[in-house]
């Protein structure tokens, strides 16, 4: 009786369940790169993050160079290998600040306060300027009047030295026109106001209605001239010591109380980032705050 042998081989199998580690690295990298037409630091951030993960897979050993991520190898693989743009990290030095502070009357009463807050953020204004290529300090009503204040002499500046040029000039859309015209490639510009528009006699109501579709429509023309413009708005408050008039023209003299103010940063998106990243208002309540009096 013949017996027959069967030999039994066990073969393994390598069965993948789903995509190599590279090939996820690359469907992040595309869709990322698709979304957004560049791939921006965070999401730099993010593939670094995940090629560091799976160092040691095939098609990882390119980004390293003794073990250690090389950012580099890697941004040259996503630019001149998959033919992406990679967002490079902003440089403030590259760009120049040009700061402009309304002076007119409606601002004294910053000004005349010794403890003014506004005075403070002045100051962290300037600080922050000095990290970029240069700046500028100017004033500005009907025009720009060069000013020579710094972080050092804006606390101890006084009325005298505060009231320069037309000082009773407060149009608001005129000096948003003035500031935005100045506002090009590799140039932040600055606003501080108190952005109270000065308005002819009649409705107050109807009339600033106006002046906020003329300042809509200033900004409008701005962006479809420019090829960016981010905007940030600022609301703060700081004691203020002086005449305040209210919506119906009528002067309320020796005013002590809080007032609002408003820091407008005008320029590109990175620009206008980094520097928001870097102030620190510690001293002066954010936006959602009341006055403490009302007119």
């Amino acid at each position: 009786m013949k017996r027959t042998l069967l030999l039994l081989f066990t073969i393994p199998l390598f069965v993948s369940c789903g995509k190599d580690a590279i090939e996820v690295f690359d469907a992040k990298a595309k869709k990322f790169a698709e979304s957004k037409h560049i791939i921006t630091l965070e999401e730099l951030t993010d593939l670094q993050h995940y090629a560091g993960q799976n160092q040691g897979e095939p098609g990882f050993e390119e980004f390293f160079t003794n073990e250690k991520l090389d950012n580099a190898k890697l941004v040259s693989y996503l630019e001149k290998g998959k033919k992406y743009k990679v967002e490079k990290p902003y440089n403030p030095r590259a760009d120049v600040v040009n700061i402009y502070i309304e002076n007119s009357l409606s601002m004294l009463g910053y000004i005349n306060n010794n403890g003014s807050g506004f005075k403070n953020a002045l100051a962290q204004i300037f600080s922050v300027s000095e990290k970029f290529k240069g700046y500028t300090s100017n004033y500005i009503n009907s025009e720009i009047i060069p000013a020579d204040l710094n972080t050092d002499n804006i606390v101890g500046i006084n009325t005298a030295a505060f009231t320069r040029g037309n000082v009773k000039s407060s149009n608001l859309d005129g000096v948003f026109k003035t500031v935005l015209d100045q506002t090009k490639n590799n140039t932040i510009s600055i606003l501080v106001s108190d952005c109270i528009y000065s308005i002819e006699k009649g409705d107050a109501t109807e009339l600033l209605k106006r002046q906020a579709l003329l300042t809509q429509r200033t900004f409008e023309n701005k962006v479809n001239k420019a090829n960016e413009l981010a905007t940030l708005v600022i609301k703060l408050d700081s004691d203020f010591a002086g005449t305040y008039y209210d919506k119906r023209d009528r002067a309320h003299e020796k005013v002590a109380i809080k007032r609002p103010y408003y820091i407008i940063i005008m320029g590109d998106d990175a620009s206008v980032a980094y520097f928001k990243s870097k102030i620190d208002f510690f001293y002066a309540r954010w936006l959602c705050q009341q006055l403490h009096h009302q007119f």
